[in-house]
């Protein structure tokens, strides 16, 4: 099954961190006519097609996916480690590009 996104509709091959004024533009008009349509459609119609969405969803795992996803976040962003103490304080002082810079070092010397 082939998915496709809204964007890729639009603005094919391109990604979000790409869009440019223009493809946004384009991106923003298509939005606009698929909800003009949807407003179009019978209450019963959009909320069957919505019921229909979810469960595939559901029916995909996609729901504990995600759910799983942000469990593992939360881990991730309360971490106290050492590492995610320095790489803080060095944002917080001299700004991410610094802290990234020390991050990357830090994996370049184990090469």
């Amino acid at each position: 099954m082939e998915i496709i996104s809204l964007p890729s509709l639009i603005i094919p091959e391109t990604s979000f961190t790409k869009l440019s004024l223009s493809s946004s533009k384009l991106l923003s008009k298509k939005v606009d006519q698929i909800c003009k349509q949807i407003s179009n459609a019978s209450d019963k119609s959009v909320k069957l097609t919505k019921k229909a969405i979810n469960l595939s969803y559901e029916n995909a795992n996609i729901v504990k996916s995600l759910d799983s996803a942000l469990e593992i976040e939360t881990e991730i962003e309360s971490d106290e480690s050492p590492e995610r103490i320095e790489f803080n304080r060095i944002r917080k002082e001299k700004g991410l590009k610094e802290a990234i810079e020390w991050r990357d070092k830090r994996f370049e010397n184990k090469n």
